[in-house]
């Protein structure tokens, strides 16, 4: 019941409402999905890429301080096993300590002087104290490795000298950085909302950098280092983290952007598509509305000019309401009356088709083609160019072969000409990639068979045989 109610309501619609609905349909439900789909790529690519940037000016900038720890680990480790220092700490005496000095002076020379994040560099013997040896750990003292360490905005640089041939303590190496000079060029990324922290192998925190006008309360190490799916909520706010980077000194550097950042940048683009989006909405009514104005239009114009031949007719179709019920009716009428038509003139029709052929058949004149490919033929020699000579030639001899005068029977021969000249044409069309052998006893050529026999078989055999396997 509900079903024929919607038919006959479905039925009721005039042609134009129908197809605008169905423009409709078709066109905005697409941009709707794509729309969609787009926005969600869109942003997803979008935060990918941003938070890539980022990450990429870490890493260059982090490969610029990795140079400066290589550096400063190489110098550390020179010092550290050069005999001439191994001599002078072995023995402490007023003259080795005024050497000592002197070495000193020259490494500050020739190796430290022109670094800005450079502050000081002591060499002691074992045992002698000092407040930037309290901060190292014992365990650290008795470490061959180099101990990095940072207190106070400075980075301390700490190794043990051992005797060369004991392998015991002699002395230790400390040098002093400035850690706002040495981890100066991460100020450089100047992303708003963001922040960047450099902890020890013990994860306590020795540097950091927090940019955000918004923001002044940051959050805490720990918070990031122990952050889940990479995302950190703070004071009501939530912060993307960044996959650390370890330095080469066992140190780590973490960072983390606002999430609300990311959005503002994000939100430019995404409101530019979706007034793009929004341009497409309303080109597709437009077009709708023009679209099925024009093919309802066309469609009642059709419409009255078949009604105008109906007027006498007995054709009638019930419960018609809309042009293309008219429509159905007035082609029906049409049909039949022409169904009437061809019922009393279809055997003379053919008959009419059959003599009209025969007639057509008995006056073709090839002369006019040969004389073609003849002259064709001469053109080519004079050019020089053989190749499309004998294309002429083949062409010609197959169609003297094929029409054979209006003649149904052949002999043999000229049947083996025309399978010949078409070969040969096929040859040059394929390039010369298939050979022909030819195994013919000639005793049979004066033998009559039915025109054009053996060609469709060859046809055949090149389309099957050669044209398929080499696609």
């Amino acid at each position: 019941m509900i079903v024929d109610k919607v038919k006959s309501w479905l039925s009721s619609i005039k042609i134009k409402h129908k197809l605008l609905a169905l423009f409709l349909i078709v066109a905005i439900i697409p941009i709707i999905i794509s729309a969609t789909v787009s926005y969600k790529f869109v942003a997803v690519n979008m935060k990918q890429q941003l938070l890539a940037n980022i990450d990429g000016d870490i890493n260059k900038i982090s490969y610029i301080v990795n140079e400066k720890i290589s550096i400063y680990e190489d110098l550390i480790a020179d010092i550290a096993y050069n005999t001439d220092l191994n001599i002078l700490l072995n023995t402490r005496t007023t003259e080795n300590e005024e050497a000592l000095q002197r070495f000193v002076e020259n490494i500050i020379s020739t190796s430290l002087e022109k670094k800005s994040e450079f502050i000081n560099i002591q060499i002691r013997y074992d045992g002698e104290k000092s407040s930037e040896i309290e901060q190292i750990c014992t365990k650290d003292k008795n470490l061959k490795s180099t101990v990095w360490r940072i207190g106070e905005k400075r980075i301390i640089i700490y190794k043990n000298v051992l005797d060369i041939y004991t392998y015991k303590n002699i002395g230790n190496i400390l040098i002093t950085l400035d850690a706002e000079k040495f981890f100066g060029e991460y100020y450089a990324l100047s992303y708003e909302g963001y922040g960047l922290y450099v902890s020890d192998e013990r994860n306590q925190e020795t540097f950091s950098i927090w940019n955000s006008k918004e923001d002044t309360v940051r959050p805490k190490l720990n918070n990031i280092l122990n952050a889940e799916d990479n995302i950190v909520k703070f004071l009501n706010k939530k912060y993307v983290v960044m996959e650390s980077n370890a330095l080469d000194n066992s140190w780590k550097v973490s960072s983390l952007v606002n999430y609300d950042v990311i959005s503002s940048r994000i939100n430019p683009l995404i409101q530019m598509m979706i007034m793009i989006f929004l341009g497409c909405i309303v080109f597709a009514v437009v077009v709708s509305f023009v679209s099925s104005g024009y093919l309802s239009k066309r469609i009642n114009n059709l419409l009255a000019s078949i009604q105008n031949l109906d007027t006498d007719s007995e054709f009638n179709e019930e419960n018609i309401t809309d042009e293309i019920g008219k429509l159905s009716a007035g082609i029906k009428y049409i049909m039949l009356e022409r169904e009437n038509l061809q019922a009393d003139m279809y055997l003379s029709e053919i008959k009419l088709k059959e003599s009209q052929f025969k007639a057509l058949q008995s006056q073709i004149n090839p002369h006019f083609l040969y004389n073609t490919l003849d002259k064709i033929n001469w053109c080519a020699i004079l050019s020089d160019n053989m190749e499309i000579s004998d294309m002429a030639k083949w062409l010609s001899n197959f169609y003297r072969t094929a029409l054979n005068k209006g003649d149904i029977i052949t002999s043999i021969k000229n049947e083996i000409v025309n399978v010949e000249s078409y070969i040969q044409l096929q040859q040059v069309m394929h390039g010369n990639s298939f050979q022909v052998e030819y195994d013919l006893d000639e005793a049979y050529f004066e033998y009559e068979i039915v025109n054009l026999v053996l060609q469709p078989i060859v046809e055949n055999a090149l389309e099957h045989g050669i044209d398929k396997s080499i696609g």
